[in-house]
């Protein structure tokens, strides 16, 4: 493993050859996944991150390449969980200690077809410096600075995820504030406003638990499709599925 800082971007890369794990299968809806640029929201300690970490693994299987993670969040960079997210996914990392660079560590970028996956996470840890650098953290400003920055993540993801068939993700945590009902959901993906023109699929990542009358407690984690992009004439097939992510990954 090499790492190199460019302009606040940490990059680190491996320097081995790895073996090529056997080639496995994927699950109908990944496939349906490849070449999308996906908003994936949810709330805090649900999951996300860790269930992009086993998605990664399976395409990594499947596809022989690593995907590409760029981690804006402090929850993630240089903690215990980064650590095991790192080993479960075996993906290639950014750290990127001063999240508006995000979108130059985007364009610094050439190679897109030696990943099986592009993911941003997450849009909160933009959110957050924006927030600390303000003299008013919920001032107007902040608020539309963070939906330019969605906007033009998205508009870059949805190019390298169109011109190299690779699922491209940006996760954003969820809220029920702003804009109320979305598309029948009670909480929406915070901050991205219009930026979700250029979004393919919308996934909300639910958590549920239950428990038995031992008072066990049994979680189950979800996959939900809110929004997808499909021409008039072709109906989405999978448009209000909610998929367990152990059929996924």
């Amino acid at each position: 493993m090499s790492e190199f800082t460019i302009e606040g971007l940490t990059i680190k890369t491996k320097t081995k050859n790895e073996e090529i794990p056997k080639r496995r299968t994927l699950h109908p809806f990944v496939k349906y996944m490849l070449g999308k640029a996906i908003v994936l929201y949810g709330q805090p300690f649900v999951g996300k991150s860790t269930f992009l970490a086993y998605l990664a693994s399976t395409l990594k299987d499947y596809l022989g390449k690593p995907a590409r993670f760029y981690w804006l969040d402090r929850n993630l960079i240089g903690t215990e969980l980064g650590k095991a997210l790192r080993d479960i996914s075996r993906a290639d990392i950014v750290e990127i200690r001063y999240p508006r660079a995000i979108i130059r560590a985007l364009k610094y970028e050439r190679n897109w077809g030696n990943f099986s996956m592009v993911v941003v996470d997450s849009l909160t840890g933009l959110a957050e410096e924006l927030s600390r650098n303000a003299e008013y953290p919920d001032s107007p400003q902040v608020i539309m600075s963070t939906v330019r920055y969605a906007s033009a993540l998205l508009a870059l993801l949805s190019e390298i995820a169109h011109d190299n068939n690779i699922p491209t993700i940006l996760v954003v945590h969820e809220t029920a504030m702003w804009i109320g009902d979305f598309f029948g959901e009670n909480a929406n993906p915070g901050y991205t406003g219009k930026a979700l023109k250029n979004a393919d699929l919308v996934l909300r990542f639910l958590l549920e638990r239950t428990s038995n009358k031992k008072g066990e407690i049994t979680e189950e984690r979800f996959i939900k499709v809110v929004l997808d992009r499909v021409p008039p004439d072709k109906p989405s097939k999978y448009l209000g599925a909610k998929i367990n992510i152990r059929e996924l990954v």
